[in-house]
């Protein structure tokens, strides 16, 4: 339902609307994003680089960088920035997921034109692991010996 739709069907105006909208899903991701996303851990992570190399045959993977475009309406003043290569206006949603397809990070809001490395590079994610917050487990030599014999044969 668009906000126009919502506001007539409360006699409201679109402006009021649009601010409800927008305060509500603030309030939503800050009292539920801490209880279901997190900082990924070193644990956290070496369990996904087991489960790609077990379920995918990938080892060393701890998980895969996603995009996906949501199309938009021109905004008014940076309309050129969110025109991306699909000749749509958009807004980029960013996630790594884990070997069973579930978001380990989600990032929204990157430009439509921006190339992949350029949302990577403005990403929290990547503003986590360049400040350290974010530590990748150590190389299991032994799984990738394994890994290596596999594809030999």
């Amino acid at each position: 339902m668009s906000l126009r739709a919502l506001a007539f069907s409360f006699r409201m105006g679109d402006t009021t609307v649009g601010r409800i909208v927008k305060e509500t899903v603030e309030i939503l991701w800050e009292e539920l994003h801490p209880l279901h996303t997190s900082l990924p851990t070193t644990e956290s992570l070496q369990n996904n680089a087991n489960k790609f190399a077990n379920v995918w045959n990938f080892p060393h993977v701890v998980g895969v960088l996603v995009d996906k475009h949501i199309r938009i309406v021109c905004p008014t003043d940076p309309g050129a920035m969110f025109f991306n290569y699909k000749k749509y206006f958009s807004v980029v949603l960013q996630g790594l997921v884990d070997a069973n397809y579930k978001f380990i990070t989600v990032d929204m809001g990157g430009f439509g034109k921006q190339s992949d490395g350029c949302k990577f590079l403005a990403s929290d994610l990547f503003s986590f692991i360049d400040g350290k917050r974010i530590s990748f487990p150590e190389p299991d030599l032994q799984q990738c010996d394994s890994s290596v014999r596999n594809v030999r044969r």
